[in-house]
């Protein structure tokens, strides 16, 4: 054919630009990088053992109403991209906040707020406060009643809009960090649509199914009130959340993809709903038993072919990313037959993680039914990740566009049961495989998740969104886009999973010369004046930073541009960069697992 007598090499361009997101008010390029090209007619491969990235910026005018100013969004912002000094230049002024304090919020409504059973939300509340958190609650009837939070626009002042209104406002006003969608979403049934779900768009072909058909989901996904830049439908239409080849205005991807704040949801719908979710809550927050170290990896019959045939064969390369202080046991079809009664018993003797790949229904998985929850009788809670398909939809749906009055198994094990799990997560939709291997794209996101466990952010909601954030320079890729709005928490998003002790180095840097208020002239100290903030330099000067920790290396960066790496103390170099007027030197340093800390100032450079 044609394409294989081409001579213009396969990709024809060395960079794949994914999007513009806003992350906590900073402004994240997201750049897809191919350093291997192919020629088709003569069947050579080229690599390109170094790429030079070159970003052109800009004053973008006020800062975004998103941005902060806090130190934790600059750090996690530094930890997600690969040129963290560009982040000192965004400053501290924030765009505004209030005087309240709330980094934990619940929103439910004004009849589960008022409890009834043996636990309720102000529980909830006073255990997170114990730990250290300050909790609020709000109502939906006092979010729907607000102007403040409503738009002018129809399409976009509907209850999921007021809702991510209002999640906007604490997170800004409030310093919020984690929010609990406290109440169900049940389509055909109202007085349960507690917190309705925004169903956004995405497609995929050949998944799970192997065919060439396009499939095409409108998805529920909690992932619309974790990110907070823009409204998610640029173009108006029925899809919301489309990529930019979908969004007809052609302003680039409609979702925000990078989280303001971590999500979860505890699809209560009574009472004894939040009396479950609570209780179990709160007792694995505080549990210390020994089952804390077991794990365990279920994997059935796929029939994907090949090495995909199996979910064992997933599952496995998931277990080598477990830490070893957790005790992992295995219930693989591929090497014996196991059934429900099987897997109940090892629930019942305590059970931590649950980490599946099999197939499933809205009302079915893990071979057992959503009803088989009430019949446990663990008092030891587990956590399941599974990508089977469907279990996780909490708003009752099934093909094509029908929807039960009983709820989906993921609810029914972590609300419905007063024994069983804590939390899931588990898709909204069908979960993706792919044919003859074991990278698909449900696969990525398991074990990006697993990954950040590993790295230390234990936090379900943190841990969740992270493993979307690691994913997204392939986000466009067949099904990546489906399994990051379908891969929800159904739980609490500031509870912690238990393991060994965070693992992640400790790194401190602080830049020591030039120092401020100081003059150089031809790198020499020439006097030092109060009033000037700002070091003063005329000619080359020397940088120097102090560094603390588990240090690999210090970078030194002009205005975001790398000067120069140093390997050992002290951290030096000479700076003989041109530079007329102001501009900022920042220090970054290194461990070895990849932690970074940054120290930046804004210097007069006249050389």
């Amino acid at each position: 054919s044609r394409a294989y007598a081409s001579e213009s090499p396969l990709p024809e361009e060395l960079h794949t630009e994914i999007g513009t997101y806003g992350y906590r008010g900073y402004r994240v390029l997201v750049l897809r990088l191919h350093p291997v090209q192919y020629v088709p007619a003569n069947g050579s491969l080229c690599y390109h053992p170094r790429l030079t990235v070159t970003v052109e910026v800009e004053d973008s005018g006020p800062v975004s109403p998103l941005y902060r100013g806090l130190a934790g969004d600059r750090r996690l912002v530094q930890n997600l991209v690969d040129n963290p000094a560009q982040a000192d230049a965004y400053g501290t002024e924030a765009s505004g906040t209030g005087e309240e304090r709330y980094p934990y919020v619940i929103i439910t409504s004004g009849e589960l707020a008022r409890g009834g059973g043996d636990y309720s939300f102000q529980d909830l509340m006073d255990h997170w406060e114990a730990r250290g958190v300050n909790a609020t609650l709000v109502t939906t009837e006092e979010i729907y009643g607000n102007p403040a939070y409503w738009d002018a626009r129809p399409r976009f002042n509907d209850r999921p809009a007021r809702i991510r209104n209002f999640i906007r406002h604490a997170y800004s006003q409030w310093h919020t960090d984690y929010v609990l969608l406290a109440g169900d979403a049940d389509v055909d049934n109202r007085p349960e649509n507690i917190l309705p779900a925004r169903r956004l768009f995405a497609a995929c072909v050949g998944l799970p199914l192997g065919t060439e058909e396009e499939l095409e989901g409108y998805i529920p996904a909690d992932v619309y009130y974790a990110g907070l830049d823009g409204d998610f439908n640029a173009d108006r239409d029925s899809r919301w959340g489309e990529n930019a080849s979908g969004n007809q205005r052609g302003t680039g991807d409609e979702a925000d993809l990078l989280a303001e704040v971590w999500v979860g949801r505890a699809c209560v719908d009574s009472p004894q709903e939040v009396s479950n979710f609570v209780g179990k809550t709160i007792a694995y927050d505080t549990a210390t038993d020994d089952y804390l170290r077991r794990v365990l990896m279920v994997g059935e019959y796929l029939g994907f072919e090949g090495i995909a045939s199996w979910g064992a064969s997933h599952m496995e390369l998931l277990e080598e990313m477990l830490p070893d202080w957790y005790t992992v046991s295995t219930l693989y079809e591929r090497d014996d037959h196991w059934d429900a009664q099987d897997l109940a018993a090892l629930l019942d003797n305590g059970t931590h993680m649950l980490h599946h790949l099999g197939h499933g229904w809205t009302t079915y998985a893990i071979k057992m039914g959503a009803r088989d929850a009430q019949y446990l009788s663990n008092r030891q809670y587990f956590f399941i990740y599974s990508q089977t398909c469907l279990a996780g939809s909490f708003d009752n749906w099934y093909p094509d566009e029908n929807y039960y009055e009983q709820d989906c198994f993921a609810e029914a094990f972590t609300v419905e049961a007063e024994h069983g799990a804590f939390a899931a997560i588990m898709n909204s939709r069908y979960g993706l495989g792919r044919h003859n291997s074991t990278d698909s794209p449900g696969q990525r996101y398991h074990a990006a998740f697993i990954q950040a466990l590993a790295q230390g952010y234990r936090e379900l909601g943190r841990a969740n969104q992270l493993s979307k954030h690691s994913n997204l320079w392939r986000v466009d890729e067949n099904g990546m886009r489906w399994i990051h709005y379908e891969a929800n928490l159904l739980g609490d998003p500031l509870l912690a999973v238990k393991g060994p002790e965070s693992q992640r180095e400790r790194v401190e840097v602080e830049m020591v010369r030039p120092a401020a208020g100081t003059l150089y002239i031809q790198d020499e100290e020439a006097g030092r004046w109060a009033r000037l903030r700002r070091p003063l330099i005329l000619g080359p000067v020397t940088l120097e930073a102090r560094a603390e920790g588990s240090v690999e290396q210090v970078a030194f960066y002009l205005d975001g541009r790398l000067l120069a790496i140093d390997t050992e103390a002290p951290y030096t170099w000479i700076c003989e960069q041109r530079g007329l007027g102001r501009h900022m030197l920042t220090a970054v340093a290194t461990a070895p697992d990849g932690t970074t800390a940054s120290h930046g100032m804004e210097v007069w450079l006249f050389n």
